[in-house]
């Protein structure tokens, strides 16, 4: 068995290389706790490419941090009225949500009411308004949210006698949104005979969402 002597004068820098050292050699109990503790602290999350070691069945592999994250419900956003807001009959109409109440990622459009996320994925959507409800039996609204222009989601209340009250429709429900165009829209449509006020009370009046998960 071949031998490394130390020279006189010490071991010179670099003289010690792999060659020199058997596999498994180095366990943690040769491993200082300042290797983690004195390098600089990470005080954000991670960047998606940021890699972490991990044992794979035994095997020690990097993995990126992108692979391990949680599911982020992001980006998320709610719109409201600014003010109250009349609706034509017999006519759908976008809902005129010009208030952002909440926007992470800034997709929502105050002027033309569209939501269009960057990331694809599957999304989960809320619509609501307030309305002053119809008198006559026949007479319903229909609230629907649509995805470039198509309704994918929809409800509606339908009047069954001589109610003249007010009633708030909502709708929820999922569709997929492919990151790169996909725009989401709340619409409204009535039939009580005249033009009718959507009330700007947040609590009733909405248009919500958030993304659920990637492509399944």
């Amino acid at each position: 068995m071949s031998k490394t002597t130390i020279p006189t004068g010490g071991i010179t820098a670099d003289a010690i290389d792999a060659t020199l050292i058997a596999d498994d050699a180095i366990s943690e109990e040769h491993i200082d706790a300042t290797v983690i503790t004195a390098s600089t602290a990470l005080a954000a999350e991670p960047a998606d490419t940021d890699e972490i070691l991990i044992s794979d069945a035994g095997t020690i592999k990097r993995i990126d941090y992108s692979l391990i994250k949680g599911q982020l419900m992001t980006p998320v956003f709610k719109a409201s009225l600014p003010n109250n807001a009349n609706v034509n009959n017999n006519s759908a109409s976008v809902m005129a949500l010009g208030t952002e109440n909440l926007d992470t990622g800034g997709v929502y459009n105050t002027s033309t009411y569209k939501f269009t996320p960057t990331v694809e994925g599957y999304y989960f959507f809320s619509a609501s308004v307030l309305i002053d409800f119809g008198n006559d039996a026949g007479e319903y609204g229909d609230i629907s949210i649509q995805k470039n222009g198509n309704k994918v989601i929809a409800e509606r209340r339908a009047v069954s006698g001589n109610v003249g009250i007010s009633s708030a429709i909502s709708c929820h429900g999922m569709t997929h949104m492919n990151g790169s165009g996909d725009y989401a829209q709340a619409v409204i449509f009535h039939n009580y005979g005249s033009g009718r006020d959507m009330d700007s009370n947040e609590d009733y009046t909405f248009f919500h969402g958030f993304r659920i998960t990637g492509s399944v």
